[in-house]
């Protein structure tokens, strides 16, 4: 999966109820079907801090208003995350999900809450992904190793929903993000040598 060449994300601008926000639309393709889901997010144009880090920050001399809110310099960045995480998830299979949620159940930090119901299927809820400069490097990495594996075989070592599925449960921390990253290095050079080899994926054809 990605998103789309042909179809750029789409930045609104709206107000409501006295604050600014961006609103972002991001559509995803499935390179192997043709099909695809737009996933949208909203972000305010300002946060609101904890009043104890609102009264440092006017200590410093920072402008902070008198709802301890201040001007959000990555507000865009977040809603354009959060709206290709939408993207991304619409395009795994529920049924995927519940096994991969099910596979972590044994590390809280990888996911805090499951809950089940009667036809509702599992909700996790995961931690929010940063959305810093060094993050958004480390996931470009993790996507260009993802595409080179897949260049020497399609489907065998890894799925787009399985990739993105994984890169949603790391991309919360820069340490989760680089043993992601080392195992994705890992797999591409597993996948090398055994296409060098005839072995694996590659044995008999």
């Amino acid at each position: 999966m990605r998103v789309a060449k042909d179809t750029p994300p789409k930045v609104e601008e709206f107000s409501e109820d006295g604050e600014r926000y961006y609103r972002v639309s991001v559509y995803v393709e499935d390179e192997r079907t043709g099909g695809g889901d737009w996933g949208i997010a909203t972000e305010p144009k300002r946060m609101e801090l904890r009043p104890q880090t609102a009264a440092r920050w006017r200590k410093k001399g920072r402008d902070v208003g008198e709802d301890n809110k201040v001007w959000d310099k990555f507000a865009l960045t977040k809603a354009l995350s959060k709206a290709k995480r939408n993207a991304y998830r619409s395009q795994i299979p529920l049924q995927l999900r519940q096994v991969l949620i099910a596979q972590f159940l044994g590390d809280p930090s990888k996911v805090r809450t499951l809950r089940q119901a009667t036809g509702s299927g599992a909700v996790a809820e995961m931690p929010a992904p940063l959305v810093t400069p060094e993050a958004e490097q480390k996931r470009d990495e993790a996507r260009q190793l993802f595409a080179a594996i897949r260049e020497i075989h399609a489907t065998a070592y890894m799925l787009p929903g399985q990739f993105n599925a994984l890169l949603v449960r790391h991309e919360h921390d820069l340490t989760r993000m680089d043993e992601f990253i080392a195992q994705l290095k890992g797999l591409h050079e597993r996948a090398a040598k055994e296409q060098e080899k005839g072995t694996g994926a590659f044995k008999n054809g």
